[in-house]
């Protein structure tokens, strides 16, 4: 009897430390994650009270990388040319013309624009 009995201890000692130990791993592992969440939360934080926000970026950058690679592609832009405003006197539209080009009165004037559809609901 004692043999069983010393047996028994010993069993019921073995799973007490096993739980000990997989306790004190569970302890560990909490710690670490809470810790660590820690850390980056408080990097994240620190980045925006101080005003260094990532996801918004910094539209000086990017305004100045993309004028570089616009002056790049593309060539300078021409001077506007001056114009002159002339007025048809059928119609009285104005229009915009290069300075110093006649305007062809004998031209026929853009038809005007269509009345939008009436709205139907069914209330109406």
């Amino acid at each position: 009897m004692d043999e069983r009995l010393a047996a028994r201890r010993g069993a019921k000692q073995r799973i007490a430390t096993r739980r000990r130990r997989a306790t004190e791993h569970r302890r560990k592992v909490i710690g670490f994650s809470i810790a660590l969440f820690a850390v980056a939360w408080a990097l994240v934080f620190g980045q925006m009270a101080t005003g260094n926000d990532p996801v918004l970026g910094s539209s000086q950058t990017t305004s100045a990388s993309r004028q570089d690679a616009n002056a790049q592609q593309a060539p300078p832009d021409p001077e506007p040319q001056p114009t002159q405003v002339v007025v048809d006197p059928v119609t009285g539209q104005a229009f915009e013309v290069p300075a110093g080009e006649a305007a062809n009165p004998a031209a026929p004037a853009p038809a005007p624009a269509p009345d939008p559809a009436p709205v139907i609901t069914s209330q109406s």
